[in-house]
């Protein structure tokens, strides 16, 4: 799917009706809390599925006017992404992670998407995707991390990075696997369909210096 395609379509995903947790993990949605991603499958490969999800506040204290922009709403109820594992009966809580995920709104970009993209749950690895497409600037992205248990953590398995100017369309692409050092780098790609698209792929190596966690990530997985 072209990302900029994938991007309206995560801003229409982030509108819609939260999905319901399994009736056996209610416990784990506080009260004055919502779902907006939920992913099922095995994550530590004993044959049970397992839930994957994203809970924000409903506090409205936290939606506000821009304190400089007139038209423009702020919603600064955080959000958690959350981990159970199926056993027995049920679930246990296997961990919550409350400063990856940031709140919809950013009052550092009052006219950009919800950053939130899509949650994903595959093989045993969870891909978290953000995305960034700003009303002032010609160009738009995402990013996606991908985590696998690792004993008692997640550990940061691989990251794709995508780029595409808006005007153009043309678009380049990176996938970092941070178990083996190899990079792809994509470029020549083009997302708009009636335009010619001749990507190429160049391989290399970047250094892999210790492992990361899931919860030493800052919000979006964006330094400063």
């Amino acid at each position: 799917m072209p990302l900029f395609i994938l991007l309206l379509f995560c801003a229409a995903l982030s509108a819609q009706t939260p999905p319901p947790l399994p009736a056996a993990a209610a416990k784990f949605l506080p009260a004055g809390w919502k779902v907006v991603r939920l992913e099922s499958g095995d994550l530590d490969g004993d044959g049970r599925p397992d839930l994957v999800f994203v809970r924000e506040q409903e506090d409205p204290r936290k939606i506000r006017k821009h304190p400089s922009i007139e038209s423009a709403v702020e919603n600064l109820n955080p959000r958690t992404l959350v981990v159970l594992l199926g056993e027995s009966g049920g679930y246990r809580l296997f961990g919550e992670y409350g400063k990856f995920i940031p709140a919809p709104s950013d009052p550092e970009n009052p006219f950009g998407l919800d950053y939130l993209g899509e949650l994903k749950l595959r093989r045993g690895v969870v891909s978290v995707g953000f995305n960034y497409f700003t009303g002032s600037s010609s160009s738009a992205g995402g990013e996606e991390f991908k985590f696998r248990l690792e004993g008692a953590r997640f550990r940061l398995i691989g990251k794709d990075t995508s780029s595409f100017d808006r005007v153009t369309g043309v678009e380049d692409v990176v996938s970092v696997n941070l178990l083996t050092g190899q990079r792809k780098k994509t470029t020549g790609g083009n997302v708009f369909t009636d335009k010619p698209s001749r990507p190429k792929d160049a391989w290399d190596k970047v250094e892999v210096r210790k492992p990361i966690y899931l919860e030493d990530l800052p919000p979006c997985g964006r330094e400063g």
